[in-house]
């Protein structure tokens, strides 16, 4: 092969020198990544650093400064565009859609990419279309109708998906990004290409069945006390996806992988052995959230209602009565650093020793405590389930108060918190709009007793 190939989408490669290129080229760029980890930045870094996304580095001991972060990509740039060519001609190879390069892209889903192209060996590009041979073995076993054969595979590919995810929380209590896209992908990929063993399906069909089957492993980890519907919700529009993803590649593959039980297998056999070997974050770095209003009174007199307030009525957001912890009211006892504020939420509550006290401009303080971060909807009642201890932590929090022309405030609050859950990027859109949400509660409360309060005094 020319090194000219290297560059270039078009053409054909089989699936030993694809195997063969991409390890030489994995060595390569681990090797050159230490060097300027090393030699440039003087920072360490190790293999596992690329199974973990860029907020996790942080905690590994690097320092992700602008000229950090440019000089890994620059480097990363010509290694990513020689994955993606060689990655086309083995798809051009095997006679499956160029467009399942993107998965390229996606962590976790990339490995499963590359392990399909090993797997399957390369077909004629003249030959005609395969005419679907007559079923025979296991496969003469399955139903033929539609409707038998989406059953079945709703049926096995939801067996499937339960069984990764208790496998995962029972044996590893970890939440790893293998359960989150790894396990969806691999339940739509399992029930499309099971429901087109026998005869070839529409696209539609095989979506349907993905969905179908995702939906079946949310209602059994409900079911058996495995979680509660509330996170199930807020995962869905990621294994929605993931879903529909895996279903995808059945069908592109489909006619690549009918009768190859050996290699189908082989592949179905990565998801379990992705998941024993990924690594969770065990020191996550601290994620800060920022909210603010603007109360018309000055900052005097929102002071006292910055370091306790009366209860705040009952909420009327679907956040909150789905069973997130919401604020209700706060005490304080002492005055000046050293004093401990006590935040009650709906789940317990926050104890909050003062670190810096500066009436009435400044107030800030760590978390020594904290409460449950929400109660679960589940039929059955107090469900304990993994997430709840020990994954999201609050560190520490703190309150500006800006004065303003007019007599008014800004009002400031921030919270910093960590979370275990993977993938970051997903679960940290939650979580801040989850604090946010607590934020504006807390912030609209003071705001409308300050404002009370100075109309009262008039």
């Amino acid at each position: 092969m020319s090194p000219a190939r290297f560059f270039t989408p078009r053409g054909r490669i089989e699936r030993a020198p694809y195997l063969v290129y991409g390890l030489i080229l994995l060595a390569l760029k681990l090797s050159l990544d230490a060097a300027v980890c090393l030699l440039v930045f003087h920072q360490p870094w190790h293999w596992s650093d690329y199974l973990r996304p860029q907020s996790l580095l942080m905690a590994a001991g690097h320092r992700i400064t602008p000229a950090f972060a440019w000089t890994m990509l620059t480097v990363a740039a010509p290694f990513a565009w020689m994955g993606i060519c060689l990655t086309t001609q083995r798809l051009r190879a095997v006679r499956a859609p160029i467009w399942l390069v993107l998965l390229f892209f996606i962590p976790f889903l990339k490995v499963a990419l590359i392990a399909l192209l090993v797997l399957l060996p390369s077909r004629s590009e003249n030959a005609p279309a395969p005419v679907p041979a007559p079923p025979a073995g296991w496969r003469s076993g399955l139903p033929e109708s539609a409707f038998g054969s989406a059953a079945l595979a709703v049926f096995v590919a939801a067996l499937f998906g339960a069984l990764c995810v208790g496998l995962s929380l029972r044996w590893r209590h970890a939440y790893v990004e293998s359960i989150f896209i790894g396990t969806p992908f691999f339940i739509g990929f399992l029930g499309a290409l099971l429901h087109e063993t026998r005869r070839p399906r529409p696209l539609r069909e095989a979506i349907g069945v993905a969905l179908l089957a995702l939906f079946m492993v949310g209602a059994v980890l409900v079911a058996v006390a495995f979680e509660g519907i509330l996170c199930i919700v807020m995962a869905a529009p990621l294994a929605l996806c993931e879903a529909v993803v895996g279903a995808c590649v059945a069908h592109g593959f489909g006619a690549a992988l009918r009768g190859r039980g050996a290699a189908t297998f082989s592949f179905l056999a990565l998801m379990p052995l992705l998941m024993l070997t990924e690594n969770s974050a065990p020191s996550p770095p601290l994620i800060s959230v920022t909210s603010e209003v603007v109360i018309d009174a000055p900052p005097a007199q929102v002071w006292p209602h910055v370091i306790g307030f009366a209860a705040i009525p009952p909420p009327h957001e679907l956040i909150f009565r789905a069973g997130i912890a919401f604020p209700v009211r706060a005490v304080i006892e002492g005055r000046g650093v050293g004093a401990v504020r006590h935040c009650i939420f709906s789940t317990g509550e926050f104890l909050e020793p003062i670190t810096v006290w500066e009436e009435p401009v400044h107030l800030a303080f760590d978390v020594a405590a904290q409460p449950d971060p929400l109660e679960e909807l589940s039929p059955y009642r107090h469900l304990q389930t993994p997430h709840l201890r020990g994954y999201f932590k609050s560190a520490r929090g703190e309150f500006h108060l800006i004065a303003l022309s007019g007599g008014r405030t800004l009002l400031r609050g921030t919270t910093w918190y960590s979370d275990r859950i993977e993938p970051q990027v997903y679960w940290r859109f939650w979580s801040d709009l989850i604090i946010h949400r607590i934020h504006l509660r807390v912030l609209d409360h003071i705001r409308a007793e300050s404002e009370r309060s100075g109309t009262a005094a008039l």
